[in-house]
């Protein structure tokens, strides 16, 4: 078995180097494709699609599936796999929901049947051990059809990209883990946007702030954390981009943000006080109420403003996964993982072992197969977990507005051979 596996490639991103517009004209392999082509090779048997695959929190759903088309149409002629296994992050949920949408919505209301609720988390497996009898991808719980002959999981709404070339590719789903198993160990597989506040939010603060009424398991299971933190996820994942003319202006603000300019949300918070003022209380100058709201909203902004100059970006930050409150969020979203694995060991006798290498995207700080540049986590059972990261394929724009291609890691493996990387500088 041959694997090849990258993340956040961000196909509507303007800073995409896998695929770039001719002008305004046809979409064309960026500077980095090729690259990207001598590293995976050709005839692997699965490329795994590590999350930020497509956009949707910067981009329109058109732009981003035109240049998403092109990419996938590119690697299935240059035949770099068979198979595609999509593992979405946090820009691209929506393509998990999707996923789900066509399984449990769509498909039952056209067989005549109600609709199945979303089941919210599942875990793909791929075993290549010796002693495995299915060298393939399995999705526990979800049955396999017959697709052009063999049986497998594709025939969902993303095979059908790749039609204009005449024949289509498969595409495979699951959210949030992967896990490949060897017979050198196991991998843990996924994006890492849960290792982030914002994403992981309202499973870390839910508890505390609902306690009891929140009826989920102690300690809480994956799929309890993907279920609770959905509306916020939702939200940010394909909300912004598809505001139509409200996408730009808050591109813009997010940016100058990122960058310390504060200036631009200062104009806002200026102009939402006012506004607020005059629809509350008119023009009256003498109203204490309003000079009560004014004094409470300078207040507000002045903090708002403070709190905002002390945000990280998290993209391209090498400091991030080591904070201990990272490393913290690491370690629970990791137990979470374990714990599913006994679960699908309990469930299906699969006898997987608990991953002792984790791989995973988000940041776009490439770590390569065995390096060292993160501290190992300690494991449930006292392990050491080794942590590595595939980087991104956008070239991230400095201070200073030029750009700077921080390096992407191709994952890859190969029976017998075990897991390596190349890099991409």
């Amino acid at each position: 078995m041959n694997l090849v596996l990258i993340s956040d490639t961000h196909f509507g991103d303007p800073e995409g180097t896998l695929i770039v517009r001719k002008g305004r004209g046809a979409l064309v392999p960026g500077p980095k494709y090729h690259d990207f082509k001598r590293a995976a090779g050709s005839g692997n048997d699965y490329l795994i699609l590590l999350g930020d695959v497509l956009d949707f929190a910067v981009e329109s759903y058109d732009e981003a599936y035109r240049i998403a088309q092109a990419f996938f149409l590119q690697i299935q002629k240059d035949k770099i796999a068979k198979q595609i296994v999509y593992v979405p992050g946090n820009h691209d949920e929506d393509i998990w929901h999707t996923v789900e949408h066509q399984v449990n919505i769509i498909y039952q209301i056209d067989n005549g049947r109600f609709p199945h609720r979303f089941r919210m988390s599942v875990p793909g497996i791929i075993d290549d051990r010796s002693s495995s009898k299915r060298k393939r991808l399995m999705l526990p719980g979800v049955t396999e059809r017959k697709v052009r002959g063999q049986f497998g999981y594709g025939g969902l709404f993303l095979d059908k990209i790749t039609v204009p070339r005449g024949s289509q590719t498969r595409f495979n789903f699951a959210y949030p883990n992967l896990y490949l198993a060897t017979d050198a160990g196991a991998v843990l597989i996924t994006h890492g946007h849960y290792l982030e506040e914002y994403w992981s939010l309202v499973s870390e603060w839910g508890p505390t702030v609902f306690r009891a009424d929140l009826h989920v398991s102690k300690p809480m299971t994956l799929r309890d954390m993907v279920s609770i933190n959905f509306p916020t996820n939702q939200l940010a994942c394909s909300g912004v981009g598809q505001a139509g003319p409200l996408t730009h202006t808050i591109r813009s603000l997010l940016a100058d943000l990122r960058n310390h300019r504060p200036g631009g949300m200062k104009q806002y918070l200026d102009r939402f006080g006012k506004t607020l003022s005059k629809r509350a209380f008119g023009y009256s100058l003498i109203d204490p109420r309003k000079w009560i709201t004014s004094s409470l909203m300078w207040w507000a902004k002045r903090e708002i403003l403070k709190s905002l100059e002390t945000i990280e970006d998290v993209r391209y930050s090498k400091e991030f996964v080591l904070k201990p409150e990272v490393r913290q969020r690491f370690r629970r979203f990791f137990d979470r993982s374990a714990e599913e694995i006994r679960c699908l060991n309990q469930n299906y006798g699969y006898e997987l072992p608990i991953p002792t290498d984790v791989i995973f995207g988000h940041t776009h700080q490439p770590v390569p197969w065995g390096s060292s540049e993160i501290p190992p986590l300690e494991g449930p059972e006292g392990q050491r977990i080794r942590l590595f990261n595939a980087g991104g394929w956008l070239a991230g724009k400095l201070q200073d507005g030029r750009s700077e291609f921080c390096g992407a890691e191709v994952f890859k493996y190969e029976t017998g051979k075990g897991m390596s990387s190349v890099s991409v500088r």
